[in-house]
């Protein structure tokens, strides 16, 4: 590898291990735009609060100017890495569309009326009604203008995460 005579032994070990992970591993995307989002949140944070600093206090404009430059390049920093991951993804010869989540969430929610029985038919009507309301999927959404990438980013973020 190109860096490796840079490379302290711990820094190549942890590359190694990277590397030997599968390439949709490497490819994925998500773990890093969570964390640029949450950064973005702070900047956004902290801009709104330099709007809230008084008038009268020095500084005041040199700090709100600071702080939506902040703002300005995490967003812009976001707004890239969606569309990095959007490229990604649609790549990918795994990807379903939004019709084909949908069917495998209707199979799901059949075989947990098969599963419940008439004895607790109500706990799968429930589940039913909770899966139609909290998981929106891009083609639950009549007249959109998202474009692709927020369309996939769309339905990517609608699916529950694993608490790892």
């Amino acid at each position: 590898m190109f860096y490796s005579k840079y490379l302290t032994n711990t820094l190549n070990e942890a590359l190694e291990a990277q590397l030997d992970l599968d390439s949709s591993e490497q490819l994925n995307l998500q773990e890093e735009l969570a964390l640029m989002r949450m950064t973005c949140a702070q900047a956004v944070k902290l801009f709104s609060g330099a709007n809230e600093i008084p008038e009268d206090q020095d500084n005041r404009d040199e700090t709100i100017m600071s702080a939506a430059i902040l703002m300005r390049e995490a967003l812009q920093s976001v707004a890239q890495m969606c569309k990095d991951a959007a490229a990604v993804e649609s790549t990918r010869k795994d990807a379903i569309t939004p019709m084909d989540l949908k069917q495998i969430v209707n199979q799901l929610v059949r075989l947990l009326y098969v599963v419940c029985g008439e004895d607790n038919e109500t706990i799968a009507r429930e589940f039913e009604r909770r899966v139609k309301d909290e998981i929106k999927l891009p083609s639950d959404v009549s007249g959109t203008e998202l474009t692709p990438d927020k369309d996939v980013q769309g339905m990517f973020d609608s699916i529950p995460k694993s608490p790892d």
